[in-house]
């Protein structure tokens, strides 16, 4: 950027007759997940070649992109900023960027400057609006219960990681103990519907009921997912029960075959009780 003042019969400075535009455009806009985490809008635009009176573009050293949710973002005190990739812009060379950590479900206006060698920044450019979304999805979407597992051994479960986002997504997942990430992680995807699978591991080291949260970050945003499970015993752990079995009819005491054996107790009870009956009478 020739942003060297004019001599006098220039008609004023380089910062007067700065660019002639800057194509503010948003690409892959990203789609709604959950209105309870970060957003993320990812930003482009056409790198300026000319300056406002026709001379080529020689010097820029940055892009500011200033963002916010009023009418006007530029300028203003929220942006970031890109370094330029080379200091004479080729036509239609796109810059890109995401901007995350916005409150999803916000419509976000951008705008965009160019800052030269010396410091000097343009004026602002056209105004560009978009609603900020989360750049990927976590499934399943409610609590994960991995129920009773024996201290000693252990029980998993998956999650499945999906982009939204026409882009690279990269990113953790992580979990306090005495849960753990098997693997997984970290995980990079690439464009819309691409998924990734994070296996979580549950291992037991009392009978305490365990609740944590696991979290996955990508590109900036986070999302958690709670997890539980109760550690158990191999004493708490019974064995089942034996079948029941049909037993006979209970038999009567007095059932009892005679006998005609001298020896045999029977004959004694018997002649005893007779005895007994023939001196009632």
């Amino acid at each position: 950027m020739n942003m060297r003042r004019q001599n006098a019969e220039g008609y004023g400075s380089r910062c007067d007759r700065w660019i002639r535009a800057i194509g503010l455009t948003f690409t892959g806009i990203l789609l709604v997940a959950a209105s309870s985490h970060a957003g993320a809008l990812n930003v482009s635009w056409t790198a300026p070649t000319k300056n406002t009176e026709g001379s080529s573009l020689v010097d820029p050293a940055l892009y500011r992109v200033y963002y916010s949710t009023s009418a006007s973002p530029c300028p203003g005190s929220n942006f970031v900023q890109v370094a330029a990739s080379t200091l004479i812009p080729s036509p239609n060379q796109t810059v890109s960027l995401q901007l995350t950590g916005l409150a999803t479900g916000s419509t976000y206006r951008v705008s965009v400057t160019a800052v030269d060698t010396d410091g000097k920044e343009s004026a602002c450019s056209a105004v560009a609006s978009a609603v900020a979304e989360v750049n990927s999805e976590v499934a399943p979407t409610g609590p994960v219960s991995f129920g009773t597992v024996t201290i000693g051994s252990s029980a998993t479960r998956t999650f499945t990681v999906q982009s939204t986002h026409t882009g690279t997504t990269t990113g953790t997942a992580s979990v306090p103990a005495p849960f753990s990430i098997d693997s997984g992680s970290p995980f990079t995807l690439l464009g819309t519907g691409a998924t990734a699978a994070v296996t979580v591991r549950f291992t037991p080291t009392s009978t305490a009921a365990a609740s944590t949260s696991v979290s996955f970050t990508a590109n900036g945003d986070t999302q958690s997912r709670l997890v539980t499970g109760i550690g158990t015993t191999a004493a708490d752990t019974k064995p089942p029960l034996p079948p029941a079995t049909s037993a006979g009819p209970p038999q009567s005491p007095h059932a009892i075959e005679p006998s005609n054996d001298a020896d045999d107790p029977r004959a004694v009870i018997d002649w005893l009780l007779d005895r007994s009956s023939s001196r009632g009478r």
